[in-house]
């Protein structure tokens, strides 16, 4: 059973959420610095989540059960979608922005405090994770300029997950339906925005989610295997850790 305080406990939000970062100098990513930014970033979903009409109809563990299955993807979209190089900023710094629409060669994803990853990196089983996640997602969102409105619609899409673990039956149809209303509304989005282009980007999208997945997979053991030496009791724990 998952705690209930991630959805009303104030102070324990407040305690486990990470403060303001500072920008430093390029630095290849640690494991120490990717929990931190982890555990920035499942709050941000929290707390973006607890914001969505649907939460008010859904019981706890329904609302629990939905924030665990997307809780490995959402970091990694984060990252994918709003990297950027020091060069994008203008004056040295990584900041996230909405990505521009041209040839993307970089090989590294940047983190606003200046830290990234690369394909080639000191940290234990991450090699092919974060390859997958530059190759699979962060290089095809460029391709095929998404912008900032489609990302929030898919964002959505994989949150209402009919299949995460723990969904009672009634929680379960509630938000089956809602994920086709919101296929819909993101194709047809597409639809007017891109034309005949649509139906390719679409089912892009569609199968970036089990890159997405795959990518997850990894984080899990990732972390699995750091929470052996390294129990903290934060969002990672909360959310990620599998048997919590």
């Amino acid at each position: 059973m998952l705690s209930k305080c991630l959805f009303d406990d104030y102070e324990w939000m407040r305690e486990n959420s990470q403060p303001l970062y500072s920008t430093t100098l390029s630095s290849q990513c640690t494991l120490e610095s990717l929990r931190l930014w982890f555990v920035r970033d499942l709050s941000l979903m929290m707390e973006w989540g607890k914001c969505l009409p649907i939460m008010d109809r859904l019981l706890l563990n329904d609302k629990l059960a939905l924030m665990k299955a997307f809780a490995p993807i959402f970091p990694l979209l984060q990252l994918a979608y709003y990297t950027t190089s020091p060069e994008d900023g203008g004056n040295g710094m990584v900041i996230k922005q909405e990505p521009e629409c041209e040839p993307v060669i970089a090989d590294r994803l940047n983190y606003p405090d200046g830290t990234y990853i690369e394909k080639v990196n000191d940290i234990n089983n991450t090699e092919e994770m974060y390859t997958i996640l530059i190759e699979g997602c962060f290089k095809l969102m460029r391709r095929l300029q998404i912008k900032q409105h489609h990302i929030v619609l898919y964002k959505m899409l994989l949150l209402h997950n009919p299949d995460a673990e723990g969904l009672s039956s009634t929680g379960k149809k509630t938000i089956e339906a809602e994920r086709l209303r919101l296929l819909s509304q993101l194709f047809l989005w597409i639809s007017n925005e891109r034309g005949k282009a649509s139906q390719s980007l679409f089912s892009n999208l569609l199968m970036m989610t089990a890159t997405l997945n795959k990518v997850a997979s990894f984080v899990r053991r990732v972390f699995d295997i750091n929470h052996i030496f390294n129990r903290t009791n934060d969002l990672i724990d909360q959310l990620i850790i599998v048997g919590l």
